[in-house]
């Protein structure tokens, strides 16, 4: 079974504030109460440290989600 995990977008702001202030995958995961993983793979998925943007990948998770 193929589990996903849906972030809002209070989240991936989050995500996208604390990455700008060089916190770690583990810190962002223990402020959002998620797995460390989780954050990793979200931020990969849309461009990596530098490049993350938090309406850039809502809009992406969005896109992925509406495919058949």
């Amino acid at each position: 079974m193929l589990w996903r995990v849906v972030l809002s977008s209070e989240e991936r702001e989050t995500i996208s504030r604390e990455l700008r202030a060089r916190r770690s995958f583990r810190f962002i995961g223990r402020a959002l109460v998620r797995r460390h993983s989780v954050i990793a793979r979200e931020v990969a998925r849309t461009g990596g440290w530098l490049a993350y943007r938090a309406v850039k990948s809502g809009k992406r998770a969005a896109a992925m989600r509406a495919r058949p």
